[in-house]
This record gives structure tokens, C-alpha cells and sequence, in this order.
């Protein structure tokens, strides 16, 4: 059996804190309150914690650097990250450091979780320093996209009920064909309408695929509409994270290009 290096283990410990502090800033940009009380629903909030650790993981390069190469590239983040960097160095070391003394092996493959006083450190910090205005930032942000969704779903309902209206009385008939055609070549307009579409997408295939009754996208997309926003505002939401916290600073491009990769199940 392959078993962990002691400086290995402060590694995976190190991450884990960090991962545990990006799930409570998430928690709270969409209910304003930690991750662990955020969400009536255990599935919503098991979801939202896979989500942050897979995207933050993923953004931070957390499986491929050292604890100073994810320091050096944090070194730009908010003043919050940076305690949360401190904190959870801090609480790798202690860590490691027992294991060292107790002269404790650990397979390779071990799992890290934290202990009851490790988040009791970590929920210090977020009493202490609490980052409302960033929070806020990336709810605002986050909202403000979803209303932008809104207005163009509106807008496009409007444009089909036009061109609907124009057949109906005698117009050509090609006029809602082209007005359809134009929709569904159109492309991402957004990184929230990528997102959207492609978690409605999914939930569309999860559905037909576990139901009897194949069910369409229109009925689908009303019968779940609450949940496919959520799932959403999940996903958008750590961009946004990112984003105002310093962890990535996306550009223009890196948007487009994230938006056409989501858009197409890529």
C-alpha cells in the first residue's frame, strides 16, 4: 500500500480549507447565510458544495500546485482570500505537524475532511471578517444577469407573438419560420443564457430518460422552472465569484469562449 507524505497530507489539508471557505461564501452570495444552512433542500445543498469544490478546484489549480504556487497565484485576491490563505495554512501545518508526531501513516488515497474544530475556525473567520461587501458584489452581479435573461426571453416571446400574428393574418408563412431559424442559430448571447440552456438541456435528457412519458421541452421547462433557475444562479454565481474575489479575472474573450464551451456540451 502506497501511503501519503506528511507534506503531501499539509498539501491536501491546505485545499480542503480553502475548497471549505469557497462552499460558505457561495452559501451566502445565494441566501446570504453559510453553506450549511443556506438550503431547505440536502440535495440543493450537496449540489451547490460539488459545484463550488469542482469550479474552485478547477480555477485554482488546486490539484497541480504546491501550497506556495496557489499563494503566488492568489497574491492579486481580495484581502478576505488572503485570510482565508493564512487560516488555512495555519490549519494544514497544525495538522501536519500532529500527524508527524504521532507518527501517523495515511494511505495515498485517503480521504481529507475537516474536523468539528477546523470549521470552527473557519466559521471565526467568517464571523470576524465577514466579506458582505463582496457578497453582495457577486449577488448583485448575479441578479442583475438573471433579469438580463429575462428581458431577452421577453423580448423573443414578443418577436414570435409578432410574427405569429403577421401569418395568422394572411403574411407569409416563412416569417415565423425565419423568426424561429434566427433563435435557434443564435448562439450563446450570454455567459447566463449559456448556463441556462445547458442545464435545461440536461435536466430535458435526465427527465425523458428516467420517465415513462417523454415529457416536452416546453412542459419540462414549466414544470422545473424554479429548480433549472437554481441550478443556474449556482453555476453563474462562481464566475462572478471568481471574478470579484481576484481568484480569475476573466476576460471578455475567456467569457466567450466559456459561454460557447457551455452552450455546446463541449
Amino acid at each position: 500500500m502506497k501511503y501519503m507524505m506528511n507534506s503531501e497530507y499539509k498539501r491536501r489539508v491546505f485545499n480542503e480549507c480553502m475548497l471549505e471557505c469557497m462552499c460558505k461564501i457561495h452559501g451566502q452570495v445565494l441566501n446570504g447565510d453559510c453553506a450549511d444552512t443556506a438550503f431547505s433542500s440536502e440535495r440543493m445543498k450537496a449540489m451547490s458544495k460539488n459545484l463550488t469544490k469542482t469550479f474552485m478546484k478547477d480555477c485554482m489549480k488546486l490539484d497541480n500546485q504546491q501550497i506556495r504556487q496557489t499563494k503566488a497565484s492568489l497574491s492579486e485576491a481580495v484581502t478576505f482570500i488572503q485570510d482565508c490563505i493564512a487560516l488555512s495554512e495555519a490549519i494544514a501545518e497544525d495538522k501536519a505537524q500532529c500527524a508527524k508526531d504521532e507518527k501517523l501513516e495515511m494511505p495515498a488515497d485517503q480521504e481529507i475532511k475537516l474536523g468539528a474544530e477546523d470549521k470552527a475556525l473557519i466559521d471565526k473567520l467568517f464571523h470576524d471578517k465577514n466579506p458582505e461587501l463582496q457578497v453582495d458584489q457577486i449577488r448583485d452581479a448575479t441578479v442583475n444577469a438573471l433579469l438580463a435573461e429575462d428581458k431577452k426571453a421577453q423580448e423573443i416571446k414578443d418577436s414570435l407573438s409578432i410574427a405569429n400574428a403577421q401569418v395568422s393574418n394572411g403574411g407569409d408563412p416563412e416569417t415565423l419560420k425565419e423568426a424561429v431559424s434566427r433563435i435557434e442559430h443564435r448562439g450563446p448571447t450570454s455567459l447566463m443564457n449559456a448556463i441556462i440552456n445547458r442545464v435545461t438541456t440536461m435536466a430535458v435528457q435526465d427527465i425523458n430518460e428516467n420517465s415513462k412519458t417523454p415529457m416536452t421541452v416546453g412542459e419540462i421547462m414549466k414544470e422545473n422552472a424554479e429548480e433549472i433557475r437554481d441550478r443556474a444562479t449556482m453555476i453563474y454565481a462562481l464566475y462572478e465569484m471568481a471574478n470579484v474575489l481576484g481568484i480569475h479575472k476573466y476576460t471578455v474573450n475567456e467569457i466567450k469562449a466559456e459561454a460557447e464551451k457551455i452552450y455546446y456540451g463541449k
